[in-house]
């Protein structure tokens, strides 16, 4: 899910349109990436959606290879 409905999430209108999208694709058997996650409010949504995958800000800024393999060594221990 792009970034642009992630920054909604908050909203009523927001909320129905991202909760409805994840039900639907829940309904033909496929994974729900969303995209730019910023903030612990839209992170708790979506967990909340059952939101199979988040990647944001939220939990890193965009990192080079070696940074990456560094940052999941150090969180995934």
């Amino acid at each position: 899910m792009d970034k642009s409905l992630i920054d909604e999430i908050t909203s009523e209108q927001g909320s129905s349109l991202v909760k409805n999208t994840i039900s639907m694709m829940k309904d033909i058997k496929m994974n729900i990436l969303a995209e730019g996650v910023e903030t612990e409010e839209q992170l708790c949504l979506l967990q909340n959606m059952k939101c199979d995958y988040i990647q944001g800000f939220y939990f890193s800024k965009p990192l080079q290879k070696d940074d990456f393999v560094s940052f999941l060594k150090k969180h995934n221990s």
